[in-house]
């Protein structure tokens, strides 16, 4: 979907009638003659849309949100795709701040409200600035200290200046400007519940390709394929975690697939989830900086009867799948072309609790026996 389309369903919804989608103006918006309880930027409600770029920065951080053909993106991620709802939500807010009263004009006090410029020494203040697509300025806004409102009425306010001007507002509103690059992208990559897995395989640290199966059609529980006579399970619950990796896979970190040469480079290691519909997503995995990094494919795979492949931990033949397919093949494909649009070109960091199982042994889940059997 066109993101910029829904400003104009945005602003709407805050009350904002009138407003044209592209107002061409050739000035940014006006904070002069500003009075109490009047919008602190008059006229930018009626041009959100004409913004194309927003930055954030500290003395330490910055992050810069550039719209390119109706979809946001995050410049210091490699223009991964932000949250638009967080970038709407933001540009709202900023619009919409009232004037409570002027502060203080004098540079020598900014700092106890936070408002220094963000170059100065040990500066406490954020600067938040909108652009159009012309690179114009629309705001440039020092943006210092909060003051929560207390009571059922009450509001949120902060302490504001705009850059340049010695005249700092309290202001009515709260945005969340939020310096840290990997705040403003999409979480969400991928969401495969642990209950749609049928199996898995991946790569553990002692070499053994691990693969698991669920014992039964809607059982809690996974078998070791081929785990052999002699051993059983002892880390139950280990194995069955396995089968949540992907439930859901929020994004740790991100870089271009590019930086890494997944089909090539020997180190490479592969693990597999199946559904029980017939939708198989792939990793492909490298360690980059002592993390896991991994890109991921999806496709659908028809799915069989699935006769044993191999022995649970007991020895006995696993018991056969179902042949029933939840959903249509229709639905899967449609399922596996929306991960692989919003995936491909990319390789995402594994959190370290996702990544912890690849450092495990086949030891780590497995014991002996006891000859006498499960007691």
């Amino acid at each position: 979907m066109n993101t910029r389309s829904l400003f104009g369903l945005a602003i709407v919804a805050v009350g904002a009638a009138a407003m044209a989608l592209y107002v061409v103006q050739s000035r940014a918006p006006s904070t002069g003659s500003i009075g109490q309880g009047q919008r602190f930027f008059p006229d930018l409600m009626a041009r959100l849309n004409e913004v194309a770029s927003v930055t954030i920065a500290t003395k330490d951080l910055r992050v810069t949100i550039e719209e390119t053909e109706g979809t946001w993106k995050v410049a210091e991620k490699s223009g991964y795709p932000a949250n638009f709802e967080r970038v709407k939500t933001l540009l709202v807010g900023i619009a919409e701040l009232k004037t409570i009263e002027p502060k203080t004009s004098n540079p020598e006090l900014f700092r106890d409200i936070a408002l220094e410029d963000i170059d100065a020494p040990d500066a406490a203040s954020t600067l938040v600035t909108l652009k159009d697509r012309g690179g114009q300025t629309l705001v440039d806004l020092l943006v210092g200290r909060t003051r929560l409102g207390r009571g059922a009425d009450a509001s949120d306010a902060m302490f504001v200046r705009s850059r340049g001007d010695r005249q700092s507002w309290l202001v009515e509103g709260r945005v969340s400007l939020l310096s840290e690059p990997g705040r403003w992208v999409v979480d969400r990559v991928i969401d495969l519940r642990r209950d749609r897995i049928a199996s898995a395989t991946l790569p553990l640290a002692d070499g053994t390709m691990l693969a698991i199966r669920r014992k039964t059609p809607g059982a809690p529980d996974f078998s070791i394929i081929d785990l052999g006579a002699g051993k059983e399970i002892e880390d139950q619950m280990g194995i069955n975690a396995i089968a949540g990796l992907l439930d859901p896979f929020d994004l740790d970190d991100v870089l271009r697939a590019s930086t890494f040469n997944f089909d090539t480079n020997p180190a490479t290691r592969r693990a597999e989830f199946r559904t029980d519909d017939g939708l198989v997503v792939r990793l492909s995995m490298l360690e980059h900086d002592q993390r896991i990094w991994s890109r991921f494919e999806a496709a659908f795979e028809a799915p069989t009867s699935n006769p044993s492949a191999g022995e649970n931990a007991g020895g006995a033949k696993l018991p056969d799948r179902e042949s029933a397919v939840p959903r249509s093949a229709t639905e899967i494909l449609a399922e596996a072309a929306d991960i692989n649009a919003r995936t491909r070109g990319w390789a995402y960091r594994l959190p370290e609790h996702r990544a912890d199982v690849f450092g495990r042994t086949l030891d780590d889940f497995t014991g002996t026996a006891d000859p006498a059997g499960p007691k």
